[in-house]
């Protein structure tokens, strides 16, 4: 499990303060709040892209720590990818940076129909497109743990549903995901857990609320 204790998400200004936090496997969590909250570079940080000077994030279990490390998988953005290089590059390098079995990668292009243009260059790709890919990226790496920014983004209704089976299949295979999608209420229902981030508190949602 990742287990976060007394951590602040500081950039100019205090994002979070004192989160605690408990993410387990064979579990989804999904995280809720407006723009600006921080949940991106709450993402970030637990991913180790950066680091605050209160608080801790562990991986706990029985894996040697450089093992742990690789046991996240996050790619926030399609932005992130290079337009020169074609959807295959990326499924093969993610695949043996993560040394993960390779009859992945066709399961990963056939689950969202990437075969017309996998080798094509990623300039031609649609913003849809991108978005298969990077999602492809997670299964490929068969990271134990999934953190997904906004994994909806610019997908059709049809691929936001293959999307939601798609993760349930990856929690009943005891993967730990953990996302936010701020265009997409209806896709929280996947959720075992919810929270949102509330004036720099982070906290279980409470349903029945009236002020969230």
């Amino acid at each position: 499990m990742i287990e976060i204790k007394n951590l602040d998400i500081q950039t100019n200004t205090l994002l979070i303060e004192c989160m605690n936090a408990t993410f387990d496997k064979k579990q989804i969590h999904g995280i809720s709040a407006p723009n600006g909250s921080g949940k991106s570079t709450l993402f970030r940080t637990i991913s180790g892209l950066r680091r605050e000077r209160k608080g801790s994030i562990k991986i706990t279990g029985e894996l040697p720590e450089k093992e742990r490390k690789k046991q996240i998988f996050y790619f926030e953005t399609s932005n992130w990818f290079h337009s020169s290089l074609s959807g295959m590059d990326y499924l093969r390098l993610y695949s043996s940076q993560w040394e993960s079995d390779k009859r992945l990668i066709n399961e990963a292009i056939h689950l969202w129909g990437m075969q017309k243009y996998i080798n094509e260059c990623i300039k031609n790709y649609s913003l849809g497109m991108k978005q298969k890919l990077l999602l492809s990226l997670y299964y490929v790496s068969d990271a134990s743990y999934w953190i997904m920014d906004e994994p909806t983004i610019a997908l059709d209704k049809a691929s936001v549903t293959i999307l939601g089976n798609h993760l349930m299949e990856q929690k009943n295979k005891g993967k730990c995901i953990l996302f936010s999608a701020h265009e997409s209420e209806d896709f929280y229902q996947i959720c075992d857990h919810r929270y949102t981030i509330d004036y720099g508190v982070f906290k279980v949602r409470r349903e029945n609320s009236d002020d969230l």
